[in-house]
């Protein structure tokens, strides 16, 4: 099953100790009878891999959405998330191992609602992460010229090279790019608008995991990114 990891840049983190959580302050509930969202993240380990410390998160999303149980309409719930997350305190680096919207609703939430956190999200500079992949095998396309479509992907061998690739270059955006990258072996993988890289390998351990993901990051994704404000 293909995993995802979200890059955020850290500009302030104070670390909880080893065992200890740190519970984000409530904001009220949008629902009557419904207990406002919460977000906690717990340290694990200050020394999971090399410099990296492991933490685990539980996010809480709020998701505007109709439904009913029993007798009790709704238009709105709490949809809970738990995922891992790795923090290198020298590169200011902290790796989201979960899909990126729930990462970037949770880097939103830190943000507005902690004083010990302040990050910065990554947005990715397609044309520059082209010039860094040797060959795509698929690309995907958002904001294109059909109405009929809100997203399109096209797929093959030097998808780039296609005049297909080239007219939704020029008439639509690029969202996402898949191509090889070679770490020990080939690993098929896909980076997103926002740094998201995307991993559809079967990997050994999490460990072999984690440095595949961060090789990938130094060598092509940072490079072509800037930094922004917030994460939502």
């Amino acid at each position: 099953m293909p995993v995802s990891y979200t890059p955020v840049y850290i500009e302030k983190f104070d670390q909880p100790e080893v065992g200890r959580s740190v519970l984000l302050p409530k904001q009220g509930a949008l629902i009557e009878q419904m207990d406002p969202p919460e977000t906690r993240i717990v340290l694990h380990r200050e020394d999971y891999l090399d410099d990296y410390a492991e933490y685990e998160v539980n996010h809480e999303k709020i998701v505007k959405d109709r439904g009913r149980v029993g007798e009790t309409r709704f238009t709105q719930y709490i949809r809970p998330a738990e995922f891992d997350a790795y923090y290198e305190a020298q590169e200011n680096l902290l790796l989201l191992r979960t899909n990126v919207d729930t990462a970037r609703d949770f880097i939103k939430t830190a943000n507005d609602r902690l004083v010990s956190f302040k990050a910065r999200a990554y947005e990715v500079d397609f044309p520059q992460l082209v010039e860094r992949i040797d060959r795509i095998s698929g690309a995907w396309f958002r904001e294109i010229p059909d109405r009929f479509l809100s997203s399109l992907g096209i797929f093959g061998s030097n998808v780039n090279r296609s005049d297909q690739y080239k007219y939704y270059v020029k008439e639509g955006e690029v969202s996402s790019l898949m191509f090889d990258y070679s770490l020990d072996g080939q690993w098929t993988v896909l980076v997103g608008r926002f740094g998201n890289m995307v991993i559809y390998d079967k990997l050994n351990s999490r460990r072999v995991e984690l440095k595949l993901v961060y090789s990938l990051f130094k060598d092509v994704v940072s490079p072509a990114s800037i930094l922004k404000d917030g994460g939502g």
